[in-house]
C-alpha cells in the first residue's frame, strides 16, 4: 500500500512539474509578443523560458515593463550623462565576456588552475596564453616518456596576444562606475562583480570568472536594457539573450535599498 501511495505521489508531483513548465513558456511567448518578435526570435523566447531556473527553483523573468520600472529606480540620482555611460560600459563588457565565452571557450580553458589563460586575468601587456606545435613534428618527437609540457617547451611556440584589461583594471572600472551609483541595491551589485573578479585572481576558480559573467548579462539584458528587443534585430538566434540568471541583487529587494 505504501508503495502505491508513493507512486500516486510521483505521478502527481510530475504532472504539477509539467503543468509549471507550460505556464512559465506561456508567459515567456507572450512577453515575445509584446516586445514585437515574431518567428524564429518568438519561438526562442519560449524555448528558453525555463532559463531563469536555478537551483531548482523557478525564478520569475523580468518582462520589459519590470526592467524598465527597475531601471527608473536603480538610476534615480544619477545625472542622464552618467546614466548614459554606466549603460554602454556594462553593455560593452557583456559583450566582451560574452564573445570569449562562446567563441573563445574561455571557461573551459580556466577550468584548469594552471592555464596559460589566466594570464589575461594576471597580466596586462604582452602575455602568453597559450602553445602551438606542428602536428608532424609531435609524431616526430614526443615520446611516451615525455611530458606534453616537456615537448612544448622544447618544440612548441608560444602564443602570444596583447591584453589591455587585467583583474586590476576591471575592478578599477567597476568602482569608477559605482561610485556615480546612488541605489545601495546596484551599488551591493558592483561589489559582487569586484569581489568575484578579486577572488577569481587570487584562486583561479574559474567559478568567480561564471559569476562575474552572469552578473553583468543581467544587469545589460535585465537591467540597464531590455535585451530580448535591443537585441532583437541583430540576432537570429535569441536563445542567449534570452537567458536570465536571477543574480542581481536590486532585483531581491523590492525598494533597492
Amino acid at each position: 500500500m505504501k508503495n502505491c501511495h508513493r507512486i500516486i505521489f510521483l505521478i502527481i508531483s510530475l504532472c504539477i512539474l509539467s503543468g509549471l513548465n507550460g505556464c512559465v513558456k506561456h508567459g515567456n511567448t507572450a512577453f515575445a509578443k509584446k516586445a514585437g518578435l515574431s518567428g524564429v526570435k518568438e519561438q526562442a523566447a519560449a524555448e528558453f523560458s525555463m532559463a531563469g531556473v536555478k537551483d531548482d527553483l523557478i525564478v520569475h523573468v523580468p518582462t520589459r515593463e519590470e526592467v524598465e520600472e527597475k531601471r527608473k529606480e536603480v538610476l534615480a540620482g544619477m545625472t542622464e550623462e552618467d546614466a548614459e555611460r554606466l549603460t554602454e560600459a556594462i553593455k560593452v563588457e557583456n559583450l566582451a565576456w560574452e564573445h570569449a565565452f562562446m567563441w573563445n571557450n574561455l571557461e573551459k580553458k580556466l577550468s584548469d588552475p594552471e592555464s596559460l589563460s589566466w594570464n589575461l586575468i594576471d597580466k596586462t601587456g604582452w602575455i602568453q596564453i597559450g602553445w602551438g606545435y606542428d602536428p608532424e613534428v609531435y609524431q616526430e618527437k614526443k615520446t611516451d616518456e615525455m611530458t606534453m609540457d616537456e615537448f612544448l617547451e622544447m618544440y612548441g611556440t608560444p602564443v602570444m596576444t596583447e591584453n589591455y584589461k587585467d583583474a586590476d583594471a576591471f575592478c578599477r572600472k567597476m568602482e569608477e562606475l559605482k561610485s556615480t551609483v546612488s541605489n545601495e541595491a546596484l551599488r551591493r551589485d558592483f561589489d559582487q562583480l569586484i569581489s568575484n573578479m578579486q577572488s577569481a585572481r587570487e584562486t583561479h576558480d574559474a567559478a568567480y570568472i561564471r559569476n562575474v559573467y552572469e552578473i553583468l548579462h543581467d544587469m545589460d539584458y535585465y537591467l540597464l536594457r531590455y535585451g530580448p528587443t535591443e537585441m532583437g534585430s541583430y540576432v537570429s538566434d535569441l536563445s542567449l539573450v534570452c537567458t536570465y540568471y536571477g543574480v542581481l541583487e536590486v532585483y531581491q529587494n523590492p525598494r533597492g535599498e
